[in-house]
């Protein structure tokens, strides 16, 4: 059988602000600016000192006085904060949310080498580091803060939240164990016996590039398609490599020794720490990943909630408006988030 592509993928802190306005302001996105919403490039530092480059999303008419609940919005790994982050922070922050959207360590315009590495546990950081970043904001409301995990990004927000209790509330969008997927196959399909080879070969590559070897990469999405292809490369592809949804910045790929890290880290192993706060699953009925979400949803504690959207794929939920239940998104932050008082 043809092998498929794999995929999805302070204390203190030093805050920055791009001095530079053509830096702050250029618009570098795949979708439209809107103009209901106002956008800056910040960065700050997580706790290791690595650099994290996010776009700030704040609705654009606001009083002094105005707190807004915020919501951190986690993307796909080898993704970058242009693509899906960034249009689910910005459609957040027209319905009156401000929202921060980053690209993870080692990824995109962040800091960290060497660069496209996959690190679960600095993953995780650096989501509490861009809470530590958004609580700086004199206009957020520092009780009501959330926070949307989108694919492969979506495991990483649960850690995140079961460790810290100033998120109020988590939606996952077609969520994507990317540890399991690693550990097990995709659909749980992977040998004892495969597993403890992909081991081996993982860790010979490892001691190969210690003698300076080439890093080998693992592609995220296939640089081309043809009639062979599987459906789930045809899909990947249409996103990732076209106009639809291609960035120059998204490095769609992850180093192979990463695999050690994502096959040992489990990301639900403290889903009962998230309990009580509240849990939306958005998954697309024929999205390939729609049973990671249904196994995390079965094991989660109340208040939970899961929404299956007819027709839409794996992609369909990255950008497509018409399908993405933003109703439903801001009704369940705007219930579990307090929002300011409306004229």
């Amino acid at each position: 059988m043809k092998k498929l592509w794999s995929f999805c993928l302070a204390v203190m802190m030093a805050v920055t602000v791009s001095a530079n306005a053509a830096d702050t302001e250029h618009w570098d996105k795949i979708f439209p600016k809107s103009s209901t919403v106002t956008h800056q490039k910040v960065s700050f530092n997580n706790r290791y000192g690595i650099n994290i480059v996010a776009d700030l999303y704040m609705p654009a008419s606001r009083l002094v006085i105005d707190k807004f609940p915020g919501v951190v919005v986690t993307t796909p790994i080898g993704a970058v904060k242009e693509q899906a982050s960034g249009f689910y922070a910005q459609s957040l922050a027209e319905r009156g949310f401000i929202t921060l959207a980053f690209d993870p360590s080692y990824q995109g315009e962040s800091g960290g080498n060497p660069r496209n590495l996959a690190s679960p546990e600095t993953y995780v950081e650096d989501i509490i580091s861009a809470v530590d970043f958004i609580m700086t904001n004199s206009a957020i409301d520092r009780n009501n803060v959330g926070i949307l995990g989108i694919g492969s990004g979506a495991p990483y927000a649960f850690s995140a939240m079961a460790i810290d209790p100033r998120l109020k509330a988590i939606v996952s969008v077609n969520l994507y164990d990317l540890s399991r997927e690693r550990q097990n196959g995709l659909n749980d399909s992977k040998g004892s016996d495969d597993l403890e080879k992909e081991l081996f070969d993982n860790i010979s590559q490892r001691q190969s590039e210690q003698q300076n070897s080439a890093k080998k990469m693992v592609i995220l999405a296939p640089y081309d398609v043809s009639e062979q292809s599987s459906e789930i490369e045809k899909e990947m592809y249409g996103y990732y490599r076209t106009p639809r949804g291609q960035h120059p910045r998204a490095s769609l790929a992850v180093t192979s020794t990463s695999n050690t890290a994502l096959i040992s880290f489990g990301p639900f192993k403290n889903l009962d720490m998230v309990s009580p706060r509240p849990i939306l699953f958005i998954i697309g009925e024929k999205a390939f990943s729609r049973y990671f979400s249904e196994d995390v949803f079965i094991s989660a504690g109340d208040p939970k909630d899961l929404q299956t959207i007819p027709e839409a794929n794996y992609v369909d939920l990255y950008d497509k408006k018409e399908l993405i239940p933003f109703d439903g998104i801001e009704k369940f932050f705007k219930e579990y988030l307090s929002m300011p008082p409306q004229e």
